[in-house]
């Protein structure tokens, strides 16, 4: 990570920009009074900004976190990779974007249809669509076309975070649950059967790593995590309370099913596979209820029934005790019982 990067400064140019159009957004709202439209924009870039500066922040111990995430998958190497974690990263990452791409274009397509019909003025269809989707800066500065292109290319960038941070959550929630998963496969290999008690040992720091690990990157993205369940809230709570007025022609019906859908997709997606981690930490307990006696001493030697005792206690006593889960500021862990509360 270096502050003098190309990188950098396009990240604070975004934040600057979605700054300002929540300055413009919140001038827009004491002018002509408060609307839930007017509000989203506020939402809208609010949420932009934090996001910005927060994948900034992230940026900064992202080596530090690679680094981690290289060690204990090199600790573990004789697991090997998780299956098809790469074919399942790209399309989940393509659904997400394709189903971003779309939604944003259903809502640009509504807008330019709106300005096409718009008559009794003198405005081009270009001016009226641009000074509808971006009303809060031409409320207070004069219409022009080059800044005009400069929004628009904020409000994209901006459109993009919010689902991007989605999809960040998923992705490493998809990777963690995935070395578990191996982990678990090794205990599922030796179910019912006596063990020796290096094996346990083992066991017990691998899982360690793993969860240690899930700590490093809740501790990273915990404000996204609760970000991405505020802003996906509100704008269900939105489209819901769109749904009691009529809806006008067929591009705004599409637009308006598609986008409740998606951001509804979107949020169990996010539900889904962040509690996977949880319940894959908790796979191993499954196993070690089902050692077989002679694993506690019953034709062993007591030394030896101490050792492996030890072990399993421990383990046993660390994935009781220990929530292995993804937080949003510890408000909330996201488990599967999330999704119905």
């Amino acid at each position: 990570f270096k502050w003098k990067s190309f990188r950098v400064f396009y990240t604070i140019v975004c934040i600057a920009g979605a700054c300002f159009n929540i300055a413009t957004s919140i001038l827009l709202l004491k002018s002509q009074g408060v609307i839930y439209e007017r509000v989203d924009k506020v939402v809208f870039y609010g949420t932009s900004a934090i996001v910005y500066f927060k994948f900034l922040m992230i940026a900064k111990k992202w080596p530090i976190l690679g680094k981690e995430w290289e060690n204990v998958e090199q600790s573990q190497k004789h697991y090997g990779y998780p299956k098809k974690l790469c074919i399942k990263i790209n399309i989940i990452t393509t659904i997400i974007l394709f189903g971003a791409f779309v939604e944003h274009g259903l809502a640009h397509i509504n807008i330019l249809k709106w300005a096409g019909c718009c008559q009794g003025d003198n405005l081009s269809v270009l001016k009226q669509y641009f000074t509808n989707v971006h009303s809060q800066l031409f409320n207070i500065i004069p219409y022009n076309m080059p800044l005009a292109f400069i929004n628009a290319f904020l409000n994209i960038t901006a459109t993009f975070s919010w689902n991007f941070t989605d999809l960040f959550i998923i992705l490493l929630s998809l990777s963690i649950a995935a070395r578990f998963q191996l982990l678990n496969l090794n205990l599922k290999s030796i179910k019912g059967k006596v063990q020796h008690e290096n094996f346990w040992k083992q066991i017990r720091e691998e899982y360690n790593s793993l969860s240690e690990l899930t700590k490093m990157v809740n501790s990273c993205i915990t404000l996204t995590v609760l970000i991405s369940y505020s802003n996906n809230l509100y704008f269900i709570c939105r489209q819901l309370l769109s749904s009691l007025l009529p809806l006008g022609n067929t591009t705004e019906t599409i637009y308006f099913y598609w986008s409740f859908g998606f951001v509804l997709f979107r949020t169990i997606m996010v539900s889904l596979f962040a509690a996977n981690i949880n319940d894959e930490s908790q796979y191993a307990k499954e196993v070690i209820y089902s050692i077989p006696s002679e694993n506690y001493g019953t034709e062993v030697s007591f030394p030896f029934y101490n050792i492996i005792l030890k072990n399993v206690i421990r383990l046993l006593q660390q994935i009781t005790t220990d929530d292995v889960v993804l937080t949003g500021m510890n408000f909330f862990s996201v488990t599967r019982t999330l999704l119905l509360t």
